[in-house]
Order: C-alpha cells, then sequence, then structure tokens
C-alpha cells in the first residue's frame, strides 16, 4: 500500500490499468480499459464522470498503456510522517468493519453549501437555487455524515443542498440524524421536519435543500439517508451517492 501511494504506475491493479488512443482525426484519448477487441475498444473517461466512450478499431493510429490516475507527488504535500502514516492507516481501514466501513446506504454525500443572514420567505426559493447551482462543494465523511465544520462560516444560517435522480415516481422515505436548527425544504418548498418523513416524488431531479440555524443546531452533523419504502414503485439514486 506505501508503495502504491509513493509509486502509484509502478502495479496498477486488474481493472484499473488506463490507455492511451491516438485516432486518426488527431485526437488522443485517455481513459480506463474496460473492453478491447478486434473490432473496438471501450474506455472509461474519469472527465466525463466515468462515461464509457467507444472507439472503432479502424479509427485508431495507435495504442499505448497509459499511467495510474493517481499522479505521482501527492505524498510531498504532507506535511510530516505522521500525516503519512494516518493516511495509510486511513487507507487500510477503508471498507473493514468500524468508522470506515463501506456503507450502501442511499446517502447524500455530494453537498452545495452558502449561507444567509436571514432567510425569508419571499427570497428564500431563489436563494436555495443559487446555492445548488453555485454554491462551494462540501462532502460527508465514510459514514454519511457532513460535520458541521463545512457549514461554518459568518452568517447565522447555513443551507446545505443535495439532490436525487427520481426515474419512476412514488413514495420514499428521508431519514434524518436529528431535526433540532433544521428547517427543509424540497424544490423550494416546505416539508415537515421529522427524523422520518415518506414523500411522494415526482420523475426527474429533486432538490432538498437544508436550512440550518448554526446557533441551534451547534455541533450536531447532518446525515440525510433515503431508503425504499414498501409497495412503493419508486425508482431513485441520490446524485454523488454510493
Amino acid at each position: 500500500m506505501v508503495d502504491s501511494i509513493l509509486r502509484p504506475s509502478k502495479v496498477i491493479k486488474e481493472f484499473f490499468e488506463t490507455v492511451n488512443i491516438q485516432t486518426d482525426d488527431g485526437r488522443l484519448i485517455s481513459g480506463i480499459l474496460v473492453n478491447h477487441d478486434d473490432r473496438q475498444v471501450v474506455i472509461r473517461d474519469p472527465l466525463q464522470a466515468g462515461k464509457e466512450v467507444t472507439i472503432l478499431a479502424s479509427q485508431i493510429d495507435d495504442m499505448s498503456k497509459g499511467k495510474s490516475l493517481m499522479p505521482n507527488g501527492l505524498a510531498n504535500k504532507l506535511k510530516s510522517r505522521q500525516e503519512f502514516l494516518d493516511l495509510t492507516r486511513f487507507i487500510s481501514e477503508l471498507g473493514r468493519p468500524g468508522p470506515y466501513a463501506r456503507d450502501v446506504s442511499q446517502v447524500i454525500r455530494r453537498w452545495r453549501v452558502g449561507q444567509l443572514a436571514q432567510p425569508t420567505s419571499a427570497e428564500l426559493p431563489q436563494q436555495l437555487a443559487a446555492i445548488a447551482a453555485e454554491g462551494t462543494p462540501a462532502y460527508s465523511m465514510v459514514s454519511g455524515m457532513l460535520t458541521s465544520t463545512e457549514w461554518a462560516g459568518e452568517q447565522p444560517w447555513a443551507v446545505v443542498v443535495g439532490q436525487v435522480d427520481v426515474t419512476a415516481a412514488g413514495e420514499v422515505e428521508l431519514k434524518l440524524n436529528a431535526t433540532q436548527g433544521l428547517t427543509v425544504y424540497l424544490d423550494g418548498q416546505p416539508l415537515p421536519v421529522k427524523k422520518q418523513h415518506s414523500l411522494s416524488l415526482p420523475v426527474g431531479r429533486r432538490t432538498f435543500a437544508f436550512v440550518i440555524h448554526r446557533g441551534e443546531r451547534g455541533d450536531t452533523g447532518l446525515r440525510a439517508e433515503f431508503a425504499d419504502v414498501p409497495q412503493s414503485s419508486a425508482t431513485f439514486k441520490v446524485v454523488g451517492g454510493p
């Protein structure tokens, strides 16, 4: 593991091999090799959020093995040997039982964060929409918890926004770890604030905004999980989730 951090291209794990493809029209395409046969090459493009790209064999002038997607020198940014040891320990414990166990729950992990001096009913829908589009990116921990440090700021109110893609309408349950100091909005409309609440979601990308009163919330983080409701026809996926 230490060797992989220091020299990421020395040994690349199967299914993570990268290739560089030079096409007959002068393009250079790089990505993770998915499939290769006499007719075509399929790669997963990290610049397009892992989208699979197919290149016909007749279009390829040259194909060579690439380096690891993890660049060299990342460990040089660490400030001390102890930071390197902490990083190694964290990676070694990912996925194992304990605080870094992989959680496959539909939890919001990718957020947009903003601040408000005072949430007003007239302007709030536009303010929430602006934060959803242009707010500061923030990410939950492995457990799905967004810590209070992620929404720290000078204004008394913080806003954290996550989204859910619904491909089949139906009932979905929203589970929150705590409700104090919290107001919840779905697509700009207020929702009852409960630790567990069943919602009827229509098809499309649904935006959930959590307006947080810092003084009331304190250091309590936010974990927002979406779960299936028995007999519901809903099909959904949290944007940026597992």
